[in-house]
């Protein structure tokens, strides 16, 4: 395959998980979870085992501050919008809400990874 192939081909896929999974999907917690378990797979077979815990690793500060923040949120009776319930608990819902980014960005980074390791 032709480099400009490929190239075109990578920023098309990308384009096409940004709508999907950063707008579409956003806030549906199966999908996202479906989707970085299909792309932690995928990254495991086209690098490593050990490379993928190795990233998860360096993510690992900025995932517990976003779940501090989040949890928060919580504490503090921050109201949600979209889907908030007022009769739920703001911490089950800032959880959830902060699960769901968590899960965005991992699968962001592991498909920018994964893609770019095509190249």
């Amino acid at each position: 395959m032709s480099k400009s192939f490929k190239i075109v081909s990578l920023l098309l896929y990308l384009l096409l998980f940004i709508y999907l999974f950063s707008y579409k999907f956003l806030d549906n917690q199966l999908i996202q979870t479906e989707y970085f378990i299909f792309i932690s797979i995928l990254y495991c077979l086209k690098n490593s085992f050990k490379s993928f815990f190795k990233d998860l690793k360096v993510f690992l500060p900025f995932i517990s501050s976003m779940l501090l923040i989040y949890l928060l949120f919580g504490l503090f009776g921050f109201k949600g919008f979209g889907d908030y319930n007022p009769q739920s608990s703001t911490i089950i819902y800032w959880t959830l809400f902060g699960v769901r980014r968590i899960l965005l960005f991992l699968s962001t980074a592991l498909t920018f990874g994964t893609a770019f390791s095509f190249i």
